[in-house]
């Protein structure tokens, strides 16, 4: 969710503790981090009337999701009740999920107050100009903080062979996909299938340009591998 942590979306959390302060207003991934040294390492984001109708249609999406490429409000609100809840009050609201009531609507007039310029924020947030406001609220969480994947992969040459620790080929090992990143951060949708495919093919064409020549032993030498199947003539 890169997009809805840069707008005036809140994120809550559970406990008041002295990492509280740590949360908002740091970037990723201190945040995340904050997040992770929570009681219980959950946090909830809430979404006013007018977030949940931006994050109502494109360009804001709330995520991305399987077979509907782009999730918005309405998709969490069907697809995902286990972790989204709407209310038409913000006492309504803390009540779903059992949260204290009093203290949500506290800290949501406390953020409101900061940005009409009535006190400093109290977590050193800026730039924000619209206060929480409405009779639609959307509560999304329990939210974590994953590392998902790691990025960079094994180190490879322009040919996608593995190298050892002294910078040299390992004969037969080529790494593709996630693995064969070579150092490489990909961020946007989409960009680590089309490295995947990619690679794959780049690699491919390669072995393929050294059939008539004969594989690298590495392979050939693997029982049941790609490369002894069509080294034997034979398929799998």
């Amino acid at each position: 969710m890169p997009s809805i942590r840069r707008t005036s979306s809140c994120l809550l959390t559970r406990h008041r503790t002295s990492h509280k302060n740590r949360i908002s207003g740091r970037a990723y991934p201190a945040r995340e981090i904050a997040i992770a040294i929570q009681p219980g390492k959950i946090a909830y984001i809430l979404l006013d009337q007018h977030l949940a109708e931006l994050y109502s249609r494109w360009p804001h999406f709330i995520s991305t999701a399987p077979e509907i490429a782009y999730a918005y409000v309405a998709d969490y609100l069907r697809l995902r009740p286990d972790v989204t809840v709407k209310a038409d009050s913000l006492g309504n609201l803390a009540q779903a999920r059992h949260l204290p009531p009093q203290a949500l609507t506290a800290t949501v007039e406390r953020f409101n107050r900061s940005v009409r310029g009535e006190r400093s924020d109290a977590f050193g947030r800026t730039g924000d100009q619209v206060p929480l406001a409405g009779d639609r609220w959307i509560l999304l969480g329990p939210v974590k903080a994953y590392f998902t994947t790691t990025e960079g992969g094994a180190a490879v040459n322009e040919q996608l062979q593995v190298l050892d620790a002294a910078g040299r080929p390992i004969d037969g090992l080529y790494a593709v996909g996630q693995n064969g990143l070579g150092g490489q951060i990909l961020w946007g949708h989409g960009l680590h299938i089309a490295w995947a495919l990619t690679s794959g093919r780049l690699v491919g064409q390669r072995l393929g340009s050294t059939a008539d020549k004969g594989f690298p032993q590495a392979l050939a030498d693997v029982p049941d591998s790609p490369a002894s199947w069509l080294d034997r003539g034979r398929r799998p």
